[in-house]
């Protein structure tokens, strides 16, 4: 292989979600497999700063470069430095606009577009509708992503190819048998306390997450599960804090209802350690990176059956699927669930024949530059 690869993205570090974090897996493998290759990788970042990707434990620092949201700028780069690679890896359907102008200038370079989920569930506007032509792979993270980019926009499904997303390499690495009692001191829990996380941005816009529906789920739970508590974690707008404490409050479970905020991976990962079942009973899912996260830390995993969800549960076989507009289903399924823990956690073998990251990195290469 001696292709040259430019990935530009639009966030990798100055934002935290399933994206950037799909971003940083991606730019370690083809960091691995450009350095075995002896070809040579470029990473731009079109909002996060140069100093952004300094220590970080993914992909050298040297072949990263930040444009601290200066469109222009990043643009202008992308452009050029696409002059002198074979490949252009795009992180966004936002950035299809680079891999046209790109392919207008050079027939010959190579466009890749990695499909997260939403972005393709519906109508392309005028303009990204034209631009399809210009990629020659698009790479969803889920079946059910792939079927929505066939049924909306007729892309020719030859050129539609799933990589799921995997465990996350480096957040196995931070894992530890870390004594949790300050964890649980922090928040006031107690060894008796039957814990259900969520851990998702808390947000008017991404309410369609479902933490509102555990919420509702819980005025029955509590007379089933005297100590049942609901941690949501994850960063959150003012608004939408004060709406999930007000529901709460008027539910009668202000009690039983923590919202942590913004946490570390190793924070998150003691909060794994301490949770009964994971729970997000979403219509959003492009895939879900945080059940399988939770799978491989021993935690039972509810998830919604209407969108990328199951591919991240294998169809059910790893986790309990549930019709998100049904809360008397999303209560039955925490109750068997919360009933029999180990029943439900999902062996670490088969978990990782699905989505171990030397997989993913071997489907990547075999898609990037032997397909």
């Amino acid at each position: 292989m001696k292709n040259r690869t430019l990935f530009l993205s639009l966030r990798i570090f100055s934002a935290v979600g399933g994206i950037e974090k799909s971003c940083k897996i991606i730019g370690k493998a083809l960091g691995e497999i450009t350095s075995k290759e002896k070809s040579s990788l470029r990473i731009f970042s079109m909002y996060d700063d140069p100093k952004d990707a300094i220590a970080n434990p993914y992909f050298s620092f040297d072949i990263f470069k930040g444009f601290s949201k200066n469109k222009l700028r990043f643009s202008i780069a992308a452009v050029f430095q696409s002059l002198n690679a074979d490949v252009i890896l795009l992180s966004h359907v936002h950035l299809m606009v680079l891999g046209w102008l790109i392919k207008l200038l050079n027939p010959k370079k190579k466009i890749i577009l990695f499909v997260h989920g939403i972005e393709f569930w519906g109508r392309l506007n005028w303009m990204q509708s034209k631009m399809i032509s210009s990629v020659d792979l698009f790479l969803p993270v889920s079946r059910f992503s792939a079927e929505q980019m066939q049924v909306f926009n007729r892309i020719d499904p030859k050129i539609i190819k799933v990589l799921h997303h995997c465990i996350d390499p480096i957040l196995i690495k931070k894992n530890s048998s870390t004594e949790h009692i300050e964890l649980k001191q922090k928040y006031s829990l107690t060894d008796q306390d039957q814990l259900i996380l969520s851990i998702c941005r808390i947000s008017k816009a991404d309410r369609k997450k479902g933490y509102d529906k555990v919420i509702h789920s819980l005025v029955n739970l509590k007379s089933k599960f005297n100590s049942v508590k609901y941690l949501m974690v994850g960063p959150y707008t003012d608004d939408e804090k004060e709406f999930v404490e007000t529901l709460a409050s008027k539910l009668g479970l202000s009690d039983r209802l923590i919202i942590t905020g913004y946490l570390s991976d190793e924070e998150i990962i003691r909060m794994f350690n301490i949770a009964d079942v994971f729970i997000l009973p979403s219509t959003k899912e492009g895939f879900g990176y945080v059940f399988v996260e939770a799978l491989y830390f021993g935690v039972p995993v509810i998830a919604g059956n209407e969108d990328g969800a199951a591919d991240a549960l294998s169809n059910g076989e790893f986790g309990v699927m549930v019709d998100v507009n049904n809360l008397a289903a999303i209560e039955a399924a925490l109750i068997q669930v919360l009933s029999d823990k180990k029943k439900h956690i999902v062996s670490r073998r088969e978990l990782l024949s699905q989505f171990d990251y030397s997989n993913y990195k071997s489907k990547l290469y075999d898609l990037v530059y032997i397909n």
